[in-house]
């Protein structure tokens, strides 16, 4: 298994990027990533942030298979 890792970001804008790729984002990257060659990752999307963890201090996990 690997990690993307994206420093930097306040609690809010850790949110929001996962936020996103479980809706929306998680679409969009599909055609970059066919274009590579290599199959998209994807999250157990549900409405209520299940494929997202956020941890005590901040940091956000965002599930992806």
């Amino acid at each position: 298994m690997a990690k993307c890792i994206f420093e930097g970001l306040t609690p809010e804008q850790a949110k929001l990027l996962a936020e996103w790729f479980c809706g929306a984002g998680e679409q969009d990257c599909e055609p970059w990533f066919d274009a590579n060659g290599v199959k998209s990752p994807v999250s157990n999307v549900r409405r209520d942030g299940g494929s997202r963890e956020i941890l005590e201090n901040g940091d956000v996990i965002l599930h992806c298979r």
